[in-house]
């Protein structure tokens, strides 16, 4: 591609040079995978390969930038950021010049979600998908700075910034959005009074027409995500990993050495906001775990 700008010159150069041998091996994993499109990738499968070849030490705060688009903007020689929004997408520069590298080219688990981002098989993390989408509940939310979970705020949470609920007048901006997408795109006549009665009405998905309410559900399920991720980036909060939970691989951790102390508290508590009252009333917890927290 032509017009491509230098390194910006405020990154030390060993550091970017680190970054692209980072960016190549991850694109060497996605060659191998077989797919035809490895050539690109959404912003958050390359999050994910760079954090597997790095033990999941990877972060973009590390090379100065507040996010995944970012950070691919610091190497426009080596790829070039296609779309914005959340999940992005990248895709390299030049595909035929990049060439093999040490790092080993086996997939990894993480990988599987491939080049293109479907929403069908992903889902927000209970807590913050709540934090966001419960505009009616009649409080705000904040990030526990111990559990890292999205909770309702408490008289000694002034110091800890609120999580970006949705007020009612921005959802309903959401949903005629959503409403003129459609009935710009679609000739079935028959459909338009149905949205526009959803339109007025709750904005419920079973009252949608059921043609459109797949695609209603991916769009809302993008726009969440998307806000959760620039609020972490604006607060400089690093995001959590099971921000997005595949469907695929829901309720399965690989244990293995390289398990960080951090992955596993996300885990067990991803897991404990899923539970029922029952099932919490049976959870039993180290005494020694009680004592601490209770000091």
């Amino acid at each position: 591609m032509s017009g491509v700008s230098g390194p910006p010159s405020n990154v030390a150069s060993d550091r970017l040079d680190h970054l692209r041998t980072l960016v190549r091996a991850a694109f060497e994993r996605a060659a191998a995978s077989g797919r035809d499109d490895w050539h690109c990738m959404t912003t958050a499968v390359l999050k994910n390969r760079l954090l597997n070849l790095t033990n999941r030490t990877f972060t973009e705060t590390e090379y100065g930038a507040s996010s995944m688009p970012a950070l691919m903007r610091l190497i426009p020689d080596l790829v070039q950021v296609a779309s914005e929004g959340y999940p992005g997408r990248v895709c390299l520069t030049d595909p035929d010049a990049l060439r093999p590298s040490p790092v080993s080219s086996t997939p990894t688990r993480a990988e599987d979600a491939g080049g293109e981002f479907d929403w069908r098989d992903w889902r927000i993390r209970d807590d913050l998908w709540q934090s966001i989408v419960h505009y009616e509940h009649g409080g705000p939310f904040v990030l526990d700075p111990v559990t890292k979970v999205a909770r309702n705020a408490s008289a000694d949470d002034d110091s800890l910034p609120q999580l970006p609920t949705l007020t009612r007048e921005e959802f309903e901006a959401w949903r005629r959005d959503f409403v003129d997408s459609i009935i710009a795109d679609t000739n079935d006549e028959a459909l338009k009074p149905a949205l526009q009665v959803w339109l007025l009405g709750h904005g419920r998905t079973a009252d949608l027409p059921r043609a459109v309410r797949g695609r209603w559900i991916e769009n809302f399920k993008r726009r969440v995500a998307e806000r959760l991720h620039n609020w972490f980036a604006e607060q400089g909060l690093a995001e959590p990993l099971d921000l997005l939970i595949s469907s695929r691989a829901e309720g399965r951790l690989p244990l293995t050495q390289e398990t960080s102390l951090r992955e596993l508290r996300e885990f067990v508590v991803a897991a404990i906001h899923a539970m029922d009252l029952e099932e919490l009333k049976a959870l039993h917890l180290p005494v020694g775990v009680l004592a601490r927290v209770k000091r």
